[in-house]
């Protein structure tokens, strides 16, 4: 439908939902995405050419048979930064990084996606150069990478019957963790 990919389905949730249950359409959400990501990698495996499909809003049809759209409201995951006591200088990392292979590293890293894998390596490079972040932050940060309870299809390895580590952390708080961390190691390297 003009120029769009329409995908009808008459469930991909099994059951009832309530829609003015927050929870209820977030999960649904999720599990559209899901679907979507399922199109896409069978479309991948079997080499057909075309672009990713993408979500741009979903209808449903009520009991009595009256279609809505669904809102895209549920879950905001979101971290404040700290609060910083000098202003952002990135012309005094580029030098550093000409010079510096580690820092060069991590800010090419940085360019990419920090999904839980880019973050993982952003701190093996700072940990093998300076040490990196504590026992306890690093627990938290490999536990919730790495199992896909915690990070489902996003997490580092594809084991499903793995249990959920006993500190976790959200893929948001992982991505401010390593920011603060990289900025410190950084503005310490600069300073030195």
């Amino acid at each position: 439908e003009e120029d769009h990919v329409v995908v009808a389905t008459s469930s991909i949730i099994p059951g009832n939902i309530d829609l003015l249950t927050t929870d209820n359409i977030w999960e649904t959400w999720l599990r559209i995405t899901e679907f979507i990501d399922i199109i896409n990698g069978a479309a991948k495996i079997e080499g057909v050419m075309l672009n990713n499909i993408s979500l741009l809003k979903v209808h449903y049809e009520d009991p009595k048979g009256k279609q809505h759209i669904l809102g895209n409201t549920g879950e905001v995951e979101v971290v404040l930064p700290g609060i910083r006591a000098t202003t952002p200088d990135v012309s005094r990392m580029i030098p550093l990084a000409l010079k510096d292979k580690a820092v060069a590293k991590v800010l090419r890293l940085f360019s990419r996606e920090l999904d839980w894998v880019n973050l993982c390596r952003i701190h093996e490079v700072i940990h093998e150069d300076f040490g990196g972040l504590s026992g306890e932050e690093l627990r938290s940060l490999t536990g919730s990478a790495n199992n896909s309870s915690v990070s489902g299809d996003l997490a580092r390895h594809g084991k499903i019957k793995s249990g959920t580590p006993k500190k976790t952390i959200t893929l948001s708080e992982a991505q401010y963790l390593i920011k603060r961390t990289a900025r410190e190691w950084i503005t310490d390297k600069i300073n030195i």
